[in-house]
């Protein structure tokens, strides 16, 4: 309550914070136009939902938009730069099914809502799919449930299928079939076709040969116009029926009137729906880009939509535990009539359109006339199992913040530590990092933000119970009990976390399992020849091995070890970290380390992530950190040259 209150203060001062929407979209590359599309009708879709203020709940709303050519690795290292960098709250693309998948994992692991538009794979929302991701856009499994069934009782009984050989052209020719037989048709022959082929009179000729009534394909981007070309040469509009997904104005332009007598899908055309929305949505964008909304611009205006909507009931929260309650079941008003995101598998359910293409008398080139609009439900797609491959993080945080005052000591950190690993945190003086360790600790509570161990919510548990959970914490500065032995120092440890520890008037010697288990300890970090000495008399580095013998006292999973070398004579590091990696190993233990001495840091650590200024800079492997320029300008100077 404090917390919220507090927060709305803050916010008459400086005024609500933005909400960032990370938008990956195709730029470069043949799919560059279905990105334009995808852009232009999201940022219609915000504007006509917010009448034009592009706010939500008093928050602004911004598009933060990067270009992922396409490509599954930039897009993964995009999104990942839009959250760590950019602090954007929510994700909206892709384009290209490959990358969306990528992305999606990338949103999971963030804790990102991810809305899907116009990327169409199935299993992006079928076996594939995670909590986070919505899609507005159509499945390729809508795309056929609304053509497969008309072409069945309409174009014929035998069909070919031919699609580019990547995840859409494979998932949707896989579609189509199975839609079809489930009607009574029979499928002579499926090609699967290389994406960047010309030449298909070699494919078409193998299609004709089959005797088929009806070739169903499934092609995209700039090989529609040679595909399109080469069947009108060779008479295959003559000898057979041709349907399946029909495409993009501008492909429809480069047909001209090859197209003529298609019968097809159509996800979204502005001449077919009826309704207010879609009114205002080819008035406007004719208004500012000289020319009525195309193929998927639809789809990216009811994206922009639904996210308002969204937003609008949660208060303007635009964290995913906020909206995915939501926005599971929201039905909204869009381009095309009703849009529903179903709650088994956040797939929006929405009309969809069988269309013939005839001569436009003021053109020449193809229009669609509609045959047949298909009823949301009628073309839901069967729920799939999806197929979970989780990685159990021990420790991770989203949008980790801490604020004294007017400084942000951590700025929206979110970072995940995998299991069984050295995972250490670098950065200048006053970077955060020990703020950091303080919040995962519970030495401290978050301004905002989440910290979870092991999947659970421990954001605001103080340090007796992370520690009881099993989260062992060092600090910069050594933290023992100099009057008492080092077997002492351990033993209280032990007993510390143990079920006896409030039976004060019984003998230390009752407790022989905690002894038992302290000289354990003691032999692990090498100090037994000193366990009867006071903890005083042991030199700085003998002390560092009797915090870290206390910390392993209790056996914890996650040892935060806050720069275990510092003070330490360079001829007593390496014994420490040979220690700490013996530690790791042995025990099956987590070690989150934040240390300053370069050597150590690259010679022992699994990840690295740098912050810098309370933010996190970059992450990687040792050899990734010391080649990233950002980083070497930023910290290392220059000094790791692993190239």
């Amino acid at each position: 309550m404090a917390q919220s209150f507090l927060k709305r203060m803050k916010e008459m001062v400086s005024g609500p914070s933005t909400i960032k929407i990370g938008v990956l979209t195709t730029k470069t590359g043949p799919l560059d136009y279905y990105g334009t599309m995808q852009v232009q009708g999201l940022e219609l879709g915000l504007d006509y939902a917010t009448a034009g203020s592009l706010e939500v709940a008093g928050r602004p709303i911004e598009l933060i938009i990067e270009d992922d050519a396409g490509d599954v690795a930039t897009a993964g290292r995009k999104a990942r730069e839009l959250i760590q960098q950019q602090d954007v709250h929510i994700l909206l693309g892709c384009v290209s099914s490959a990358a969306t998948l990528v992305v999606a994992g990338v949103a999971q692991e963030y804790r990102r809502l991810f809305l899907v538009e116009p990327a169409a794979a199935d299993s992006i929302t079928g076996e594939h799919r995670n909590r986070y991701v919505f899609r507005t856009a159509a499945s390729v499994w809508q795309d056929a449930a609304a053509g497969g069934h008309y072409a069945v009782e309409q174009l014929g009984r035998t069909f070919c299928f031919v699609a580019p050989d990547y995840i859409f052209g494979r998932q949707s020719s896989a579609a189509w079939r199975q839609v079809i037989e489930s009607h009574g048709g029979k499928a002579l022959d499926d090609l699967l076709v290389p994406p960047e082929t010309t030449d298909f009179r070699p494919f078409l000729g193998r299609i004709l040969d089959t005797g088929a009534e009806v070739l169903v394909q499934s092609w995209s981007g700039a090989g529609h116009r040679p595909l399109f070309s080469q069947m009108r040469e060779l008479g295959v509009f003559e000898r057979m029926k041709v349907t399946g997904g029909l495409g993009d104005r501008e492909g429809r332009h480069a047909l001209g009137l090859d197209a003529v007598g298609m019968v097809g899908i159509c996800k979204y055309s502005y001449t077919l729906p009826r309704n207010p929305v879609n009114d205002w949505l080819t008035n406007e964008h004719i208004k500012r880009h000289g020319e009525p909304p195309d193929l998927f611009t639809g789809g990216g205006c009811a994206a922009g939509i639904a996210l308002v909507e969204a937003l609008r009931q949660t208060g303007g929260d635009p964290g995913a535990q906020a909206l995915i309650p939501v926005m599971e079941g929201l039905s909204f008003q869009g381009p095309k009539g009703t849009y529903t995101f179903r709650r088994e598998d956040h797939q929006a359910l929405q009309p969809m359109y069988v269309v013939e293409m005839v001569p436009d008398p003021e053109h020449p080139w193809a229009v669609p006339r509609l045959i047949r609009e298909t009823a949301p439900e009628e073309t839901a797609p069967p729920v799939t199992k999806a197929v979970t491959v989780t990685e159990e993080y021990v420790i991770e945080t989203d949008q980790l913040r801490r604020e004294f005052g007017a400084l942000v000591a951590v700025a929206n950190v979110s970072m995940r530590v995998r299991p069984n690993t050295i995972h250490s945190i670098i950065g200048p003086n006053g970077a955060g990092k020990t703020t950091f360790f303080n919040l995962l600790s519970g030495t401290l509570e978050p301004t905002s933000g989440e910290v979870f161990y092991k999947g659970r919510n421990i954001t605001n548990l103080p340090l007796h119970r992370t520690a009881h959970l099993g989260i062992g914490r060092s600090f910069q500065v050594t933290n023992i009990f100099p009057n008492l032995t080092v077997l002492e120092n351990v033993r209280l440890a032990c007993q510390a976390l143990g079920k006896d520890n409030f039976k004060m008037l019984r003998s230390h010697r009752a407790f022989r399992d905690y002894e038992e288990r302290a000289w354990v300890v003691i032999r692990q970090v090498g100090l037994e020849q000193e366990a009867l000495q006071l903890a005083r008399t042991l030199p700085h580095g003998g002390q560092r091995k009797l915090e870290l013998g206390i910390i392993l006292a209790s056996d914890p999973e996650l040892l935060l070890l806050d720069e275990p070398s510092a003070g330490m004579a360079a001829e007593q590091v390496p014994e420490l970290m040979e220690l700490i990696q013996s530690i790791q190993r042995s025990g099956n233990k987590t070690i989150l380390l934040v240390e300053h001495n370069m050597n150590v840091v690259m010679s022992i650590s699994d990840t690295i992530t740098v912050m810098h200024q309370g933010r996190v800079l970059a992450e990687g492997t040792p050899a990734e950190i010391a080649a990233n320029e950002v980083v070497q300008s930023a910290y290392l100077g220059g000094l790791y040259d692993l190239g």
